[in-house]
Formats: C-alpha cells, structure tokens, sequence
C-alpha cells in the first residue's frame, strides 16, 4: 500500500498533496487552505507503446487543471500506474510570483511522490520501471495555458 502526504512551500503558495493507493492505482489530492474539486485528471500507461495518456475535466471557472494534468502525466509515466489526480488549489488574486510558487511547489511535490513510488516499484519483481521527469514541451505547454488563462489570453 501506498501512501504519502507532502507539503511544500509557506504562506499563499502552499501546497499539499496526498497519494493512496487504491488497488494497483494511485490517487492523488493536491490542495491548499481552500481546498476544493476544481479538476481531474486521469493519467493512463500504455505498456506497448510506453507512453503515458492524460485526460482532464475542469469545472467551469477553474484552472486546477495546469496542476492536475501535469501531476497524472508524471506520475502515470513514472509509476506505470493509473493515477486519478483531483486538484484544487486557489489563492485570491494570486500574482504572477505566487502561480510561479504555486506551480514549482506543486512540481517539488509530485517529483518527490514520483522518485519514492518509482523506488518502490523497483522493489517489485513482478514489475521494473524508470523514473522519468515530463517532456519539456509538456510542462511548457500547461504552463502557457495557465499564464494565458491568468491573464484571460485563452490559447
């Protein structure tokens, strides 16, 4: 069994997220003071192709879905697993600085999850995997989004 409760970061930029496992899956919560649903994402492993797959719903108004997708992609392609990741982080009028915090606090946080659940599986004999970190153009491609729905530039 699997479990892990981490927080990174103080004041309006912290972060916390919760990993159980729930059979052979992972489900992660990532959350602040003003914990709420405000995405999910689920990030699927495809053992032929090696890849990981992530679909994502957000409620109208939210835009969890940066940290939710981001977080069921890593994981996902780390662990070899399905992850349900449920996010919802807010900060009223949060400034640049802080969704930077928010976003490199969260990324800490997952990345840590994802280096002990990797070592974990490792232990396993029935199963191998590598630690790998997301694409670049991934990670560039939710932190856009969220800058441009920060700014109501909607890509």
């Amino acid at each position: 069994m699997i479990e892990y409760d981490l927080t990174k970061g103080r004041g309006r930029t912290r972060v916390n997220v919760t990993v159980n496992s729930l059979g052979s899956d992972l489900v992660v919560r990532i959350y602040n003071q003003e914990a709420h649903v405000g995405a999910v994402a689920v990030g699927d492993y495809d053992y032929e192709h090696e890849r990981a797959s992530v679909s994502v719903i957000t409620r109208l108004g939210h835009k969890d879905d940066v940290l939710a997708g981001e977080a069921a992609y890593l994981l996902s392609k780390s662990t070899r697993r399905s992850v349900c990741v449920i996010a919802g982080v807010h900060v009223d009028n949060a400034t640049m600085d802080e969704i930077d915090g928010i976003l490199a606090n969260t990324k800490a946080a997952v990345g840590e999850i994802a280096d002990a659940c990797g070592q974990q599986e490792r232990t396993r004999p029935s199963r191998t995997t590598d630690t790998l970190g997301e694409p670049r153009n991934h990670q560039r491609k939710l932190y856009k989004g969220l800058r441009a729905i920060q700014h109501n530039r909607f890509p």
